[in-house]
């Protein structure tokens, strides 16, 4: 079974819109029966209950606005591994492959653009200290990680 066999099956709900589903407590619903008031509901609760929305892709700058939203005095570092390199969404995708995948997520695609605009506003609305900080976060995020990675080369192994 190819992806767009496996995503058009309907074995896994999660396949139709799964983060619309997710933010609406609608994994109960049947395959392909998701609206869009499902949608206009998703992002309600995104208004109502969340403090920031943040993208796996712009990961620095949704912990840099946590840190801010959530009075964190120092944000939470960490070390990239097993990183490739990113390949586009659709490499190796055919194009019916590819369609049957975003008919199947519409709605999560809309999602998706409507998230990355608050982000996008969210930013903006920070004002001119916000670049700075960005940069000191991804910083010192890179000498944390460096020298997490040195001391666990030279840290004695158990036999």
């Amino acid at each position: 079974m190819d992806l767009g066999e496996f995503v058009a099956s309907g074995v896994f709900r999660e396949m139709d819109n799964g983060q619309v589903r997710q933010l609406t407590a609608s994994g109960h619903l049947p395959f392909g029966t998701c609206t869009p008031a499902l949608l206009e509901q998703a992002i309600a609760n995104l208004e109502r209950h969340f403090c920031v929305v943040g993208l796996q892709e712009r990961f620095d700058e949704s912990v840099v606005l946590l840190r801010r939203a959530l009075g964190w005095k120092i944000p939470p570092l960490y070390r990239r591994r097993n990183v490739g390199r990113r390949p586009s969404a659709e490499a190796g995708l055919s194009a019916e492959t590819l369609r049957i995948v975003q008919e199947h997520n519409a709605l999560d695609l809309q999602l998706y653009e409507y998230a990355l605009a608050r982000l996008e506003r969210t930013i903006h609305e920070q004002g001119p200290g916000f670049a700075l900080e960005l940069q000191l976060f991804r910083a010192a995020n890179r000498a944390a990680s460096a020298l997490v990675g040195w001391w666990r080369q030279r840290r004695p192994r158990a036999a």
